[in-house]
């Protein structure tokens, strides 16, 4: 089946349900010529601009260095809000029972990283030693993106976008 929208729900619906589709964008250019292209997952793209940009030698270092660690930690926050729709819609919540949910949690990563991760956004305590129990790695990682935004990250760049997909793909595989 193949079905023409410009609305952005759908491919949200099909992206939330886990239903396999491939989602394509068709975009016009100057001169009419027609561009098609795999239309990547939010989480996906951010993570692939962080990557470019610690590849993209002519970025001054002092812009990559706050502007990766933002990008990494948007994957996150998408990852954790997909996680977030899945388990609510099959535990049967609406749409806008949902959305309040996650209005509430966006005001920082802590408690949308809660409520993917126990439930409930109050309990941001949780979130590191849910995320140590899964290595670590990941409880670091998360630390430094939530840093990332606030000061410049020291550390290298492209080992941050790395353990960033590690996290989304943790995050992905084990609150699906």
């Amino acid at each position: 089946m193949i079905v023409f929208t410009h609305d952005n729900r759908l491919a949200d619906a099909v992206r939330q349900l886990s239903i396999p589709a491939s989602i394509l964008e068709v975009t016009r250019r100057p001169g009419s010529a027609v561009q098609v292209r795999t239309c990547l997952d939010p989480v996906e793209q951010v993570l692939r601009d962080a990557g470019a940009l610690a590849a993209d030698g002519s970025v001054p270092s002092e812009v990559a260095a706050r502007v990766i660690p933002g990008l990494c930690r948007t994957a996150v926050e998408a990852a954790f809000t997909e996680a977030i729709w899945r388990q609510q819609l099959r535990a049967g919540r609406r749409h806008d029972e949902i959305e309040d949910n996650l209005e509430a949690a966006r005001v920082r990563l802590n408690p949308l990283a809660a409520l993917a991760l126990t439930g409930d956004a109050t309990n941001g305590g949780d979130v590191l030693p849910r995320l140590n129990a899964w290595g670590h790695r990941y409880g670091d990682t998360y630390r430094a993106l939530n840093r990332g935004v606030h000061v410049t990250h020291d550390g290298d760049l492209r080992s941050l976008t790395a353990d960033a997909r590690a996290l989304v793909a943790k995050i992905r595989a084990a609150l699906s």
